[in-house]
């Protein structure tokens, strides 16, 4: 396939807001921005409108840089006290992007923040936001929240993308998703108590495990509890993912959990090659 043809497929994706183009989205918003400084009730308002406008399948899984821009007229920005300072406008819109109907999971994710306001003549005042992340870091907005074995929660969508448009998982691909974030998980939260063990900072234990960390981001669950996504805890999926492996008679399937388990191996010995420390007995690695 060509670069033409990829940025074809792309572009259609993003008409139909199934996916970010190259990593980007921008939409203009044509009501005013409500400063945080308001009343709850209008700052609710404001994110149910917001949220209402945005017309994206996806969501966003990991850093992003967010850009605000805000239409207002000088005079009433400089000479009274209707318009709320940026800072207010930001936490407003951060706090109206995150969750199940917006554009983010949590707002930590975002990793830079630019405000600004331009002066226009009219007191038609609206607002841009515009969003920027690493391509392909971004999924179906139908996901659920799993617990790991490291406490935190990580987004598997019901959906996965194939050349613009969202299709149906089967059970088989959310089995074989919990088993790599298992695993994965597990593996880097050994490997942080062994390093503590042997006397390392929780910061150094951390960065230790930074490759085996999944590629999206986990959240703690204060961070997620009220988001709208559907939240599993580990109770829940554990007695269904065991039957399901111990029931697991196809070859197919038992080649893509080696594969699986062969990658977070040669991860884990990498990256003790890369700090000249003891390798890990993964055979003391449980799930």
């Amino acid at each position: 396939m060509t670069i033409e043809e990829n940025d074809e497929i792309e572009k259609h994706g993003y008409d139909l807001g199934n996916n970010p183009n190259h990593g980007g989205w921008k939409q203009k918003f044509n009501f005013p921005p409500v400063s945080y400084s308001n009343q709850s009730e209008l700052r609710q308002e404001f994110k149910i409108k917001l949220q209402l406008s945005i017309s994206t399948n996806y969501i966003y899984t990991q850093q992003v840089q967010l850009t605000i821009t805000l239409y207002l007229n000088e005079e009433k920005m400089l000479n009274t006290p209707e318009y709320g300072d940026l800072d207010n406008y930001a936490k407003s819109i951060c706090d109206a992007i995150k969750g199940k109907n917006g554009l983010i999971i949590d707002d930590c994710q975002i990793q830079r923040l630019d405000i600004s306001w331009i002066d226009i003549p009219d007191n038609k005042s609206y607002f841009e936001i515009e969003i920027q992340s690493t391509p392909d870091e971004y999924c179906s907005r139908e996901l659920s929240l799993y617990e790991m074995p490291n406490n935190k929660y990580y987004p598997i969508p019901n959906k996965y993308w194939n050349n613009s448009v969202f299709i149906e998982k089967n059970e088989e691909e959310i089995f074989l998703a919990l088993v790599h974030f298992v695993y994965s998980t597990k593996l880097s939260k050994d490997i942080q108590h062994n390093a503590r063990k042997k006397g390392k900072s929780q910061t150094e234990s951390y960065y230790d495990t930074k490759l085996l960390h999944p590629i999206v981001l986990g959240y703690h669950k204060t961070r997620i509890i009220d988001s709208g996504f559907n939240i599993v805890k580990k109770n829940i999926w554990r007695s269904k993912l065991e039957n399901w492996l111990s029931s697991a008679t196809d070859s197919h399937i038992k080649q893509k959990i080696i594969k699986i388990l062969d990658i977070l191996k040669k991860i884990v010995i990498f990256q003790y090659i890369s700090y000249n420390s003891n390798r890990l007995n993964l055979k003391d690695i449980k799930c």
